[in-house]
């Protein structure tokens, strides 16, 4: 199954004094290709880049396709790798990783259920 993830980025803090803007990356290396999605650099105050909402940058839209585990019908890990970058130099200042099939669900429709 194909899912689409819509991942909204609010805020990133910790980040050092010497840093002007950073940028958020999502990525994941598949076996053929590297799917990557970044948001817009935005400046960074006091240790914290904000990205406000509404903000085109502040989105990325993940087109992911999740397989089910035969046993428990559970759904096969997609982890993605998120970097926090220097906006000017493209230094990695922080990296996290999430696994989105934990966030992935499929509800089941009476529709098929009608005479």
């Amino acid at each position: 199954r194909k899912f689409r993830f819509d991942v909204t980025v609010g805020n990133v803090s910790g980040i050092p004094a010497e840093v002007e803007t950073a940028v958020l990356e999502m990525m994941r290396k598949g076996k053929t290709s590297l799917q990557t999605k970044s948001t817009a650099a935005v400046p960074v105050t006091d240790g914290t880049a904000r990205w406000l909402s509404g903000d085109s940058g502040a989105h990325l839209i993940l087109h992911v396709t999740l397989d089910r585990n035969p046993d428990d019908f559970t759904f096969h890990s997609k982890i993605f790798t998120c970097k926090v970058k220097d906006g000017k130099t493209g230094a990695t200042l922080a990296r996290a990783s999430v696994d989105l099939a934990n966030y992935a669900n499929i509800e089941e429709s009476n529709a098929n259920n009608s005479p």
